[in-house]
């Protein structure tokens, strides 16, 4: 019997290295996915700028009614950041305690039958599949809208210096009933 949870022992402590690599790599994972949004932020902030500029130029639209105008847009972009940010916490802190509780199963391994562990890690596991599920979710719903209003934008600016307020306010409400039909 004393072999079996001297092996018990040993195979959580493989599991629990095997967590805690894990969590070095999703920290590195997610610092890559905070300058990926960084820049993404960037290159949308550069092509809002240039359209404010050219409606600006063409006497079409006062840049601070154009702020006004896409400060719904960019709100919902900084609230999708926002979301990014705080679901990757959760994705990270579900894996730091994953590794916390299988280094308390290690304490109490000598106790504890093999069906216990099977149950707990099978718990862990379950919790941390659906956190990455909405991380996941809402990284591709992110990307999908600033995809999307990067097209639009860079639209609106392939027609050059006959950009109108009209054709603005029309794409901007074309975004708009896009992003309320895919909120519903």
């Amino acid at each position: 019997m004393l072999q079996v949870d001297e092996k018990m022992v040993s195979l959580v402590q493989d599991i629990v290295v095997s967590y805690e690599t894990q969590i070095s790599l999703l920290g590195m994972m997610i610092d890559s996915t905070y300058e990926i949004l960084q820049e993404s932020e960037v290159a949308l902030v550069e092509v809002h700028n240039q359209l404010r500029k050219t409606l600006a130029d063409n006497a079409s639209l006062r840049k601070k009614d154009y702020d006004s105008m896409i400060a719904e847009i960019e709100s919902r972009q900084e609230e999708g950041r926002l979301e990014i940010k705080r679901l990757l916490n959760e994705f990270i802190l579900a894996h730091r305690k994953a590794a916390t509780q299988l280094k308390e199963l290690i304490a109490d391994a000598r106790s504890a039958r093999v069906i216990d562990f099977r149950t707990a890690v099978a718990e862990i596991q379950t919790r941390q599949d659906e956190v990455q599920k909405k991380v996941l979710r809402q990284l591709k719903s992110n990307q999908y809208e600033q995809e999307e209003l990067m097209a639009e934008t860079l639209k609106l600016l392939g027609d050059g210096d006959s950009v109108k307020v009209k054709d603005f306010k029309a794409t901007l409400s074309r975004i708009k009933a896009k992003r309320t039909v895919s909120v519903c």
